[in-house]
């Protein structure tokens, strides 16, 4: 787990990391939506934060947030067992969908999702 003033993470898809977290976001100051990393269990996530209920009952963690006036977006791309997501067909169907549901609204696709790696 590590903590900061910038930055609050679970690093390892624990169930004690998780808690330790919702504990740290019971009280924020401001709207929080969790975006799941390369390392979550999106069970153990749901188990751990159940206030947060723009998560899907099932399936990956991705999800739309339309109650600001920009348009929150997050895409679960974990694939379990390694370091790296991966951004698949499904995925682009997902965000299609999210995006039909907005028809008559500005999207901004400016470039392709694209892999990208880190030493």
């Amino acid at each position: 787990m590590r903590s900061s003033r910038q930055a609050i993470s679970a690093n390892d898809a624990r169930a004690d990391e998780y808690g330790v977290l919702a504990g740290l976001l019971n009280d924020a100051p401001a709207p929080l939506f969790l975006l799941p990393g390369n390392h979550d269990d999106p069970a153990l996530m749901r188990a751990a934060f159940p206030a947060h209920g723009y998560f899907p009952r099932e399936g990956p963690l991705s999800y739309a947030i339309d109650e600001f006036p920009v348009r929150l977006v997050a895409i679960d791309q974990i694939v379990f067992g390694e370091t790296h997501g991966d951004f698949t067909p499904e995925h682009a169907r997902w965000l299609e969908e999210r995006a039909r549901r907005r028809a008559g609204q500005a999207h901004d696709h400016r470039a392709p999702p694209s892999a990208v790696s880190h030493p």
